[in-house]
């Protein structure tokens, strides 16, 4: 499966300021807001997808999905739609279900979970269904995704963590003009092995002048 986001479940935030948000940049937390690409349309996943995103992505990408781990069944991925919606009304974290525009079931999950009482920081994770790998859907979801975050949403900065064995998902996020921040030894354990991991940041800056340096997209 292809992932090109990931982020751990782990990090504990700096100290920050306790600054409450405006209501504008909270009003995700009531209905999350649809995002569009070219290609793919990002929606918030409802208990209905269980099944396809099951047949979508198997069990062993969803038995490893960070930061909210499902369990490889429908009555767990079930769960999982439960979840993050919770935490969507908490304001703690947000997901969208890719589905791409000539269909209607999802391929494909990304998570963006805060790393700040504001929702100003967050860390991004996402998987799809591997047929999708390379065919620019995903980069396209990317792209929608970064609009909302640093648009509407009001996010600041998010931080990606990648095994540094991904060549595809590490060059995907420097095309996309996220900086490598460094690399984290041994930040996963994995298939019976240590992993390590390159972490990659954009700040809003970062995504305004990409944007201004890429030909004018289609919606």
């Amino acid at each position: 499966m292809e992932k090109i986001f990931r982020a751990s479940q782990k990090r504990v935030p700096s100290a920050s300021p306790s600054v409450p948000p405006s209501q504008a940049s909270r009003s995700w937390c009531d209905v999350l807001p649809v995002l569009r690409g070219a290609e793919c349309t990002l929606r918030e996943p409802v208990t209905s997808d269980a099944a396809a995103l099951l047949m979508a992505l198997g069990p062993h990408d969803l038995r490893d999905f960070a930061p909210l781990p499902a369990t490889p069944t429908i009555s767990g991925v079930e769960a999982l739609v439960a979840a993050v919606h919770e935490h969507r009304a908490a304001g703690t974290a947000a997901c969208w279900a890719v589905v791409p525009n000539n269909a209607e079931a999802p391929i494909g999950l990304i998570v963006v979970r805060a790393l700040d009482h504001a929702f100003t920081m967050v860390s991004v994770s996402a998987v799809v269904a591997a047929e999708f790998r390379g065919t620019g859907l995903f980069q396209d979801a990317a792209r929608a995704l970064l609009d909302g975050l640093f648009g509407s949403i009001g996010v600041h900065r998010i931080e990606v963590r990648v095994d540094v064995r991904n060549a595809r998902a590490n060059g995907a996020l420097r095309k996309l003009g996220a900086t490598q921040e460094g690399v984290l030894r041994h930040a996963q354990y994995r298939d019976g092995a240590y992993r390590d991991h390159v972490l990659w940041a954009m700040v809003a800056g970062d995504w305004n002048t990409q944007r201004d340096l890429e030909p004018q997209r289609i919606h």
